[in-house]
């Protein structure tokens, strides 16, 4: 019993360097959200039209009591969907009026359909006026229970899989959406350029999350230093090929929502599909440059007497393999999220001169290659860095000095030596 107290005290008073990167991770992460203006009354003054219809409208959640679906039919052309009128009482489970009942009409469309069944719990938006509900129409589908469970259970495997480095990845991944929603977005909005604020964001959410996960070391700096290159490469392809190839922002589909919101705050449209890109290309380039730096200090310890020039090379043929599955990675992920556009596309066969100089193709390109060359250069750089770090650590005295010139083998450091 002794034994194991003195050992767990040891480890306690054992130095743990990843705390103090935690604790940056926490005063960073209050910092940004303090900053953000999150707990700040907004500015409604120049929406009036927004005011009033909060003030009059509410989303709550309802339950569905009874359905009527005599007055649905088939859509033709889209097999599973149902078209038309269903007549529905729902009761409301949140708000002032919680526990009351009312009867609408549920109209189902192609560009609207929510189907709903006795028993299910959905989002309505209730319209009050003088003190009383006078609208009941269906919002939405709830999905909050679903991705809850989902998100705990994703949370569940990483570290059951990961355990104490699991746990860390939580933490690390925590502090990047922090960063993100209350650092990038908010500065976004306050009119700061884009690409400058996707940098400092990529910067930070680096050098936190693999210090943490990986700790102070030279293969975490190592990882570290191909991923800024890395992802510089990425944003400079991505904005000399948008300027000369004429796109930016503003050829983006949801350029005319964001033109319009640029009309009541001072958001930079045309740097913002750049900074997009940034952000989306860093997950990968991350996994990249840490795979690569763990690879090569895992053969160091393998074989130490490997020269600088070996372990690069072993390095770089660790990087070309993965270079053949993370490429397609990024350019797989920019073309799912357009496939409904690239069915379209192909539909309408268009000429492939107005194929290529379509804008959203443009974009997709611009995004997948700019990703893609970001990743590729970050391969060699972390592979020179780690194999030089690497080659300067030195090996352990029972390995390396193991034995003797002669052949006679060393004594073991601390013990005394028969003869």
């Amino acid at each position: 019993m002794k034994k194991m107290i003195e050992k767990a005290l040891s480890k306690l008073r054992a130095p743990d360097l990843r705390w103090p990167f935690l604790l940056a991770a926490l005063l960073i992460s209050v910092a940004a959200i303090l900053t953000s203006g999150a707990f700040e009354e907004p500015d409604q003054s120049r929406y009036t039209l927004g005011q009033a219809m909060q003030a009059s409208y509410n989303v709550v959640k309802a339950r569905v009591l009874t359905t009527d679906d005599s007055r649905l039919s088939d859509e033709p052309y889209l097999e599973g969907m149902k078209i038309g009128v269903q007549p529905i009482t729902v009761e409301l489970l949140e708000g002032p009026y919680r526990g009351e009942e009312f009867a609408t009409n549920n109209t189902l469309s192609r560009g609207f359909n929510i189907h709903l069944k006795p028993g299910m719990v959905f989002l309505c938006m209730t319209q009050d006026e003088n003190g009383a509900v006078t609208r009941v129409d269906v919002y939405g589908y709830n999905r909050d229970g679903v991705i809850f469970w989902l998100v705990l259970a994703f949370f569940a495997i990483v570290v059951l899989v990961g355990r104490k480095k699991g746990l860390y990845s939580l933490v690390s991944l925590v502090f990047t959406m922090i960063v993100v929603v209350y650092f990038l977005v908010p500065r976004v909005m306050e009119g700061h350029n884009p690409v400058l604020m996707a940098v400092v964001t990529a910067v930070l959410t680096t050098l936190v999350s693999l210090l943490i996960v990986s700790g102070w070391n030279a293969k975490s700096f190592s990882a570290i230093a191909g991923i800024f290159i890395g992802v510089v490469a990425a944003g400079l392809t991505a904005m000399v090929a948008g300027g000369l190839g004429n796109i930016s922002g503003l050829n983006a589909p949801e350029s005319s929502e964001l033109i319009s919101l640029a009309q009541d705050i001072p958001i930079k449209v045309r740097e913002l599909f750049f900074a997009g890109i940034i952000i989306a290309a860093l997950g990968a380039i991350m996994d990249v440059g840490m795979s690569i730096s763990s690879a090569i200090f895992e053969i160091k310890a393998a074989n130490p007497k490997l020269t600088l020039r070996g372990l690069y090379k072993s390095g770089m043929n660790v990087g070309r393999d993965i270079i053949g599955t993370m490429t397609n990675t990024l350019i797989l992920a920019f073309a799912g999220s357009s496939l409904a556009v690239i069915i379209m596309i192909s539909r309408y066969n268009l000429p492939f001169l107005r194929l290529i100089n379509m804008d959203l193709l443009g974009l997709e390109i611009i995004q997948g290659i700019s990703g893609s060359i970001g990743l590729v250069l970050t391969v060699p750089v972390t592979a020179l860095c780690a194999a030089f770090f690497a080659f300067r650590k030195k090996s352990p005295p029972e390995t390396a000095a193991a034995v003797r010139p002669g052949g006679t083998p060393a004594p073991r450091k601390g013990k005394r030596n028969a003869n």
